[in-house]
């Protein structure tokens, strides 16, 4: 409990930059957060070697951010996130503290991978700087994957990203599945989803892609999608709720799924 207060008290961080540079409409300008701060933004192509580095530089007394911009214009949500993973390293006091003690700089990997705390700490600042709550709550009153590629493009975020900040924000019940090939990375739950008891996902649970309903978004060999129908597995520990389901991929189903 104490480790999801510490990422809800990030989040609010992020927002509250947000808000101090007066940005009332997105795409959020990464730029203009960061200029008046001693951080030189870096971008590049860097192969496969890193998502995005933040370094500390004393002899000159500044930062140097750099960020990967392999796959051009097409993959502008990633770059994007990646700078603002930077920032969030940058901003976050612990974070920037343990660089300018002498700390070693690291390489970040985007996609929400990272267990390493400090990664995730800074992938959560990343999402709400992106896409704060107060930006994104007209876009989350019935999400699915056509409205998490829609914020995608208004927010110029990733799909991943802008889909897991519309389960974070929306008050239907909905979950969002990341799997790669057949396997699950992780399942996320909204809010009153998880207020319902439904079920949790284990990792690496096998999901049965025959059941699986609505759409799916494949990207870089991981597949975000939705709830299937069927039988349950026997290791998911629970079964759906009664009432109205609202899932990724599909748009809303007012009966329960079968669990026969």
């Amino acid at each position: 409990m104490a480790r999801d207060a510490r990422l809800e008290e990030i989040g609010a961080i992020a927002e509250s930059l947000v808000r101090a540079y007066g940005i009332e409409r997105p795409p959020i300008d990464l730029e203009r957060l960061l200029a008046d701060e001693p951080v030189r933004i870096c971008p590049g192509d860097f192969g496969n070697a890193f998502d995005g580095r933040l370094e500390y530089r004393p002899a000159a007394g500044i930062f140097l951010a750099f960020y990967n911009t392999r796959g051009g214009p097409a993959a502008a949500g990633r770059p994007r996130f990646s700078l603002a993973h930077e920032a969030g390293h940058y901003f976050l006091d612990s974070h920037r503290n343990y660089l300018l003690g002498g700390g070693d700089p690291h390489n970040s990997e985007a996609g929400f991978r990272a267990a390493a705390p400090a990664e995730r700490e800074a992938d959560v600042f990343a999402a709400h700087l992106l896409m704060p709550a107060f930006l994104l709550a007209g876009y989350a009153r019935d999400p699915d994957l056509e409205e998490a590629a829609k914020v995608s493009g208004i927010f110029q975020a990733s799909l991943l990203a802008s889909a897991i900040r519309l389960v974070e924000s929306t008050s239907r019940s909905c979950a969002l599945v990341v799997s790669s090939g057949s396997k699950v990375e992780y399942c996320l739950q909204s809010q009153d989803l998880k207020a319902r008891g439904w079920l949790w996902l284990p990792k690496s649970l096998s999901l049965p892609r025959r059941r699986l309903r609505g759409g799916r978004e494949k990207r870089e060999g991981r597949t975000m999608s939705a709830f299937w129908k069927g039988k349950l597995p026997p290791t998911s520990g629970g079964n759906p709720p009664e009432g109205e389901i609202t899932s990724f991929g599909s748009r809303r189903s007012t009966s329960r799924p079968s669990t026969g």
